[in-house]
């Protein structure tokens, strides 16, 4: 598919973090170079090296008399999309086209970040967010327009979760082990995702006849230690419920290993204090025998609301408890989901091909004219 524009060719998508299969920046590039073949489309995570090729492909569109757009998604990206703007108005050239995208809530960030967005609006075009919620906060607090861009995941990935899902039920049913009710949390294991906060929740977990729960751990981070002991502790402290209850840490996974989680679990729980969009939930809820526990953040709230999924109060770990054991019960009662209701009402809009529609038409706007 071609979308023409006569003002830019090159679009940058700059990360503060390397490129990886869940990094958000990367995924949006692959999707728009798929589905556009008229733009040149690049990623480069942040570091000295790729600022200098970015300045260099900025100047040369000069030549071109063409805008070249450079889209960022971190405050350590958005402080260099600054400086580079600055420089280019010092030099009395204009052909940078700035967008910055806030993928998490206002109050995850510092008082000096906050100041940094702030300043930020003399050198960017135009914001974007990834939830109705963010919009409303982050226009109040910028006093800007900023746009609500819905980003999921790939209809492919979808598809692949989707398939690896039926295969895993059907598997589960001709082995008989449906007597194990499979739990999985995954992601950063820092202090704002909580994965402590996960554990104490099973404090509470009341079990009845002889299902067993197999709890999986997924991802890395600075409190993986921190992680690990507390898996310990718990096992010591709870030898009576062990034999029912099976904690593991299944490290970093990659892609497949991903997925095939992903397939297998019955229950996904997120703790996290603060989100945007969250797209491992996108991706859990893909599976459609997949039930989800998620923190009440309005911007969630707004985007999963649906049968299969919980919403706990973040500020209390006894609520995220009394759900865990309802969703066992339910499990053990066989009382499956019976109606219509089982995907968010707006799912179909958060693929990524219309995330990426709609950034283009973010750039093409009228001030580019």
């Amino acid at each position: 598919m071609r979308l023409e524009s006569k003002h830019f060719k090159k679009i940058i998508f700059l990360s503060d973090s390397k490129s990886s299969p869940t990094n958000i920046p990367l995924k949006l590039a692959k999707s728009i170079k798929d589905k556009y073949d008229n733009y040149e489309i690049s990623f480069y995570n942040l570091n000295l090296l790729n600022v200098i090729k970015i300045i260099s492909l900025s100047f040369q569109e000069i030549l071109y008399k063409r805008y070249i757009v450079i889209q960022s998604h971190h405050p350590k990206s958005l402080i260099f999309l600054i400086i580079h703007k600055l420089i280019l108005k010092i030099l009395f050239v204009d052909n940078l086209f700035t967008c910055h995208v806030f993928l998490c809530e206002l109050r995850r960030f510092s008082k000096i970040q906050k100041n940094i967005f702030k300043f930020s609006r003399f050198f960017v075009n135009d914001y974007c967010c990834v939830a109705e919620e963010l919009q409303f906060t982050w226009s109040s607090f910028l006093k800007r327009d900023v746009n609500f861009v819905k980003i999921g995941i790939t209809r492919e990935e979808e598809n692949l979760i989707k398939n690896s899902s039926i295969k895993s039920i059907n598997t589960s049913k001709i082995s008989n082990k449906k007597k194990e009710f499979r739990i999985t949390w995954i992601g950063r294991l820092e202090k704002i995702k909580r994965p402590i906060y996960f554990l104490r929740a099973f404090q509470k977990i009341e079990l009845k006849n002889d299902l067993k729960l197999n709890v999986r751990i997924a991802g890395s981070g600075s409190l993986l230690p921190e992680l690990k002991k507390e898996i310990k502790k718990y096992k010591i402290k709870f030898k009576d419920k062990s034999s029912y209850i099976s904690i593991d840490y299944l490290g970093f996974l990659d892609e497949i290993e991903k997925i095939n989680l992903i397939a297998s679990t019955d229950l996904y729980i997120n703790t996290s204090y603060s989100e945007g969009c969250l797209i491992a939930a996108m991706e859990f809820i893909s599976n459609p025998y997949c039930k989800l526990i998620l923190p009440n953040i309005k911007s969630l709230n707004s985007i999963y609301k649906c049968e299969r999924v919980d919403f706990f109060n973040r500020e209390k770990v006894d609520d995220l408890s009394k759900i865990i054991n309802k969703n066992i019960d339910l499990f053990q009662t066989n009382n499956l989901i019976k109606n219509d209701n089982v995907y968010p009402k707006d799912y179909e809009e958060y693929f990524l091909d219309k995330a990426a529609e709609s950034f283009l038409k973010v750039y093409d706007k009228s001030h580019l004219n």
